[in-house]
């Protein structure tokens, strides 16, 4: 279609459509031999897009229903086919909305895509249907979401009544309650058992179903149905359909960015994974940044190990916490082996350092970093957001091992850290870190888990996704982890 055709069509558009006119036009000036829309593509196209809420997206984002009402080869068809095409390649690859809708802070390598280029050569592949089946995320964590995406759009036709304790603030393994047997149906509905025992006692096979359900709801794993555990249950599957839907397109936004093999640290989780090929190596909790001081979203490589790291005190922290305390006990920094050095506190390596004896670095804008902890009860912790934005590591030895090439490299690091003087020590692989941010996932083994929304992301990229921007709280900036 000439530049000339294009305007022409696009001013004949039904009220209410609009398109992408430059990306269009663009498309055009790359395959100016005319419609490229036959009949074979355009039947292609329609049966995707008629299948993109698999994806959690919308069909009516792709004018589907208005593209089945228009003539098939009119100029208007033509125009409006393109624009979908290009928008679905837009969606597939880079999500709908930009990185800085998924959290204040982020640090993500720019996608560079030219949409109407990719389409020209997608139309003349050998195969334009499996050319579209390649576009979204081929990470299997994506797709495990979208079975599970599926899976819950079909509960959400089901009746749903919230779960009440009878007037009891909590139900305890061998309690008698007639709560009981609807909870059991909700255990049993939620995949956390096949069958339960009947009746109004709270049973241990009940409460080996819990222990379940609290495990991959995030939830402190004892067997009671308190007051956290009673509201994730009364949670509506129209909310967990949505939540799912939101990490897709978290997801969609992301994967440029996040290679089959990388470090993955997930802060609605609290919990870092170092994945190869898409399977889990190593697994272990993690401290993250507190509401008030968020860990950032960030996609980065690991550089360097250091052992026996000092602490330079961010001069936030120490105005807003080291300086009161100070003040009021002329003893503290002797206690806490800190000293002023050209004009910051810089607390010395040791035991007593509030990094531990390992710090894993990695580039960002917001000086964060992985590392050790001298606090290290706090992973006992089922509430883990408590730092200044660094990620303590429940087994950073175990991580470095890998960092540094494995093998000898554990008794290397025990070595080092023995002689109490602070090495930096590049790494033998820089593999990718992502510091990412999912409340709903499908773990390996194919359990379903949801987590709270602690930074209160999900609630920001629905504002980005209905185009009303972003929380009107911001987190605070963060600088560095702290104590």
């Amino acid at each position: 279609m000439t530049p000339q055709r294009v305007e022409q069509a696009a001013a004949r558009l039904p009220e209410g459509i609009e398109i992408d006119f430059l990306r269009v036009r663009d498309f055009y000036a790359l395959e100016n031999k005319g419609c490229v829309w036959t009949a074979h593509r355009r039947d292609t196209l329609l049966d995707m897009l008629g299948r993109v809420w698999s994806h959690g997206l919308s069909p009516s984002l792709f004018h589907l229903e208005t593209l089945k009402q228009l003539t098939r080869g009119s100029d208007m068809s033509e125009l409006l086919m393109t624009d979908a095409a290009l928008r679905y390649v837009r969606v597939m690859t880079a999500g709908r909305v930009p990185p800085s809708a998924l959290a204040e802070e982020v640090s993500v390598p720019p996608l560079k895509m030219d949409a109407a280029g990719a389409l020209a050569a997608g139309l003349h592949a050998r195969d334009f249907a499996a050319w579209l089946e390649e576009l979204p995320p081929r990470d299997p964590a994506y797709n495990r979401l979208r079975f599970a995406y599926e899976a819950y759009r079909t509960k959400m036709e089901e009746a749903f009544r919230p779960l009440s304790l009878e007037g009891s603030r909590a139900l305890h393994p061998g309690d008698r309650s007639p709560a009981v047997p609807q909870l059991a149906a909700r255990l049993i509905k939620a995949g956390d058992a096949n069958r339960l025992p009947a009746g109004t006692l709270y049973t241990p096979e009940m409460e080996a179903a819990v222990r379940h359900y609290q495990a991959r709801h995030g939830l402190e794993v004892d067997g009671v149905v308190g007051r956290n555990t009673l509201a994730q249950l009364n949670t509506p599957p129209a909310r967990r359909v949505e939540q799912i839907a939101l990490n897709l397109e978290r997801w969609r936004v992301l994967a440029h960015a996040l290679p089959p093999t990388r470090i993955e640290v997930n802060t609605a989780a609290a919990r870092l994974k170092l994945i190869r090929d898409g399977r889990t190596e190593l697994s272990m909790r993690a401290i993250v940044g507190a509401k008030k001081t968020q860990t950032p979203i960030i996609v980065s490589r690991a550089q360097a190990v250091i052992a026996n790291p000092p602490w330079n005190v961010p001069s936030s922290i120490t105005k807003n916490e080291l300086l009161p305390k100070i003040a009021k006990d002329d003893t503290y920094m002797d206690r806490k082996h800190m000293e002023w050095v050209d004009g910051r506190i810089v607390q010395s390596p040791g035991e007593h350092n509030s990094l531990g004896r390992l710090k894993i670095d990695f580039p960002s804008p917001y000086a964060v970093y992985m590392h050790d902890t001298n606090a290290r009860s706090l992973f006992e912790r089922d509430y883990r957001w408590l730092s200044h934005g660094c990620i303590r590591l429940q087994k950073p030895r175990e991580l470095a091992n890998i960092l540094l090439g494995g093998g000898d490299a554990r008794e290397e690091i025990d070595r080092l850290i023995d002689e109490e003087e602070t090495v930096r020590v590049p790494v033998a692989e820089q593999l990718p870190v992502a510091v990412v941010y999912w409340t709903a996932f499908v773990g390996e083994d194919g359990t379903m888990n949801f987590r709270n929304d602690v930074y209160g992301r999900d609630d920001r990229l629905k504002a980005a996704l209905r185009g009303a921007g972003g929380s009107d709280k911001p987190a605070q900036p963060v600088e560095a982890c702290g104590m």
